[in-house]
Formats: structure tokens, sequence, C-alpha cells
């Protein structure tokens, strides 16, 4: 989530879509009763983990089950010395992508 006041414990998340701009607040023990079901029904995590792993993640339920499923959130670039290699680099990547989207 995007911000959390520290007088009330609320999370508030701005969502803008299409030129309008909603905020929600929600407090944080909503969220953790909210999410918490959720985290232990997709890992073997036991609640106070679960909590546990949402408060470090700020929440982001991707990342939490990422981390459980050992997925590294980081990717590498490559980085080319020239033109060249970046071109050809990006020529390979695209066909690789169509050959597996064709079979």
């Amino acid at each position: 989530m995007d911000n959390k006041s520290e007088d009330n414990n609320e999370v508030v998340n701005d969502v803008s879509s299409e030129n309008v701009n909603h905020t929600f607040r929600i407090t944080e023990e909503n969220l953790l009763i909210k999410l918490v079901p959720v985290v232990i029904r997709q890992t073997d995590y036991t609640e106070e983990v679960a909590r546990e792993k949402l408060l470090k993640h700020k929440f982001d339920l991707k990342k939490v089950l990422f981390e459980w499923m050992g997925v590294d959130l980081k990717k590498e670039e490559e980085n080319c010395a020239t033109g060249s290699q970046e071109r050809y680099r990006v020529i390979r990547s695209t066909m690789d992508d169509a050959s597996r989207k064709f079979r």
C-alpha cells in the first residue's frame, strides 16, 4: 500500500483510473484480518508467520507468495557493449517468445 498514517494506523491506497482518483482507507488490523487467511490457504505458513510476512512486505500478497515459492523478484538485465549486440539480443528474445507462443 502507498501510505500509512501513524496516528490511527490506517493504510491509504490511492487508485487512479481514467482520470478519476479514489482513496481507500482501511485499518491495518482489518487488512490483516482479510489477507492472513488468504496467505494461510496459499502457503503452509501459520497465522503468526503470515502476519509477519505481510507486515514485512507492506501487505503485498504477491511478494509474500513469491517469497514462499522461492521466486526471485529481481530480474537481471543484460547489458550489451554495442548497439548491434543489443539489437540482436532484442531480436533473439522476440523470436524466442514467438516460438514459445506458437508451440
